[in-house]
């Protein structure tokens, strides 16, 4: 912890000296309002996070990653672009690698660091097989944020070396998210290579259409419970029928014959009793420690109160446009999918560490804008 948090603090100097235009920002104003709030809460003790440490680490990599992403934005050096973005890629590619390896002789180990990271003596056993290779499970949620870029990618660019690295980056990201072990970062990413697939990168009535083909295909399938449970049965087969999801495949199963599931039932109450202390604490938030701990947009709302969450989701909103400005057009729908698959994981799960913000303010528009400055025939944004 003590290395993460000096990690930490360089890598703000090094913001501050390189990314000063960030705090005449709009966006900055109201991160600013948000952590006055996040501070207060800490010093009252406060349960959104279970550590005091938790606050500290929220505010600084909210503000870190977001730095990071002003810079990138603010320059056009191709040649830093495609430095950092060809490592990000070989990053994700040696993760899956080392995750394979570590899941083959490790079974479920991405899921199990989650459950020993709050046991003593466990520290050693993470770190060696994160120096494996292997990703964190904050990671794997934070993958489906890049596959529809990575998309974009392999569909736009015509050097066949680094459309080649892009599919193979492709590749890892949906391995990642199959070995983290999470059902919700797998149908994330599956949904978000699916939607990315039938995206063209013009803006025309055709792509309405494709989305509106898209959607109530894809309706249809998920209203024909017959075909969802071959689907499942097929989906377990293929897996072995053991592992980490095979338990959450017949839990889906049991939803669909009977309605309801253990699984589905615990989610629901869990998000159902952060809506009961919104409900009753609305403005200010509460003290008591009653939110589900399952969501991380309602969990704020739950602990902030309106006046900590408001500035929480404005921050969001304005920096993800503020970025957009500096992408090209042709690549812009494909950021905006990004960006709502990592806006639904703060929805649908209390994941929010510091792999969420670098991939969703950082990676997600440096990559978008890459791909647009790399292309001769891309529409070229001029720098504001």
């Amino acid at each position: 912890m003590t290395h993460t948090i000096y990690m930490l603090f360089l890598g703000l100097m090094i913001c501050l000296f390189v990314s000063r235009g960030f705090f005449s920002s709009k966006q900055f104003l109201f991160l600013i309002w948000f952590e006055v709030i996040l501070w207060f809460n800490m010093m009252t003790n406060d349960h959104l996070h279970p550590a005091k440490s938790g606050f500290v680490f929220e505010m600084l990599f909210i503000l870190v990653t977001a730095m990071i992403g002003y810079y990138y934005m603010k320059v056009s050096k191709v040649a830093l672009f495609k430095v950092t973005v060809l490592m990000l890629m070989s990053v994700l590619i040696a993760n899956a690698v080392g995750t394979i390896f570590v899941e083959t002789v490790f079974p479920g180990s991405v899921r199990a660091v989650v459950r020993a990271s709050r046991e003593e003596g466990t520290v050693n056993i993470m770190m060696s097989f994160y120096k494996m290779g292997m990703a964190s499970y904050e990671m794997t949620h934070a993958i489906p944020t890049m596959i529809p870029m990575l998309v974009f990618g392999v569909k736009a660019i015509t050097n066949k070396r680094i459309r080649l690295f892009f599919i193979a980056a492709l590749v890892a990201c949906m391995v990642l998210c199959y070995l983290g072990g999470s059902t919700t970062a797998l149908i994330l990413g599956v949904f978000a290579l699916l939607i990315a697939l039938v995206t063209k990168t013009d803006r025309g009535k055709n792509q309405i259409i494709a989305f509106g083909l898209f959607a109530g295909v894809l309706m249809l399938i998920l209203s024909n419970d017959a075909f969802m449970l071959s689907f499942l049965q097929w989906a377990d087969d293929l897996m072995g029928n053991a592992g980490e999801f095979h338990g959450k495949i017949e839990d889906f199963q049991m939803a669909i014959v009977s309605g309801s599931s253990e699984s589905v039932e615990g989610r629901g109450e869990l998000y159902s009793k952060s809506v009961t202390t919104i409900i009753e604490n609305p403005l200010i938030g509460t003290n008591d420690n009653t939110m589900g701990h399952h969501s991380t947009l309602l969990d704020h709302w739950a602990c902030l109160g309106i006046v900590g969450f408001f500035p929480y989701i404005a921050f969001i909103y304005l920096q993800l446009k503020w970025a957009m400005r500096y992408i090209p057009m042709k690549s812009r729908l494909f950021y905006v999918e990004g960006a709502m698959m990592a806006v639904a994981m703060l929805a649908i799960k209390s994941i929010d560490g510091w792999e969420s913000w670098l991939f969703m303010f950082a990676f997600l528009p440096m990559m978008a804008k890459y791909v647009g400055m790399i292309e001769p025939s891309s529409t070229k944004q001029k720098v504001r």
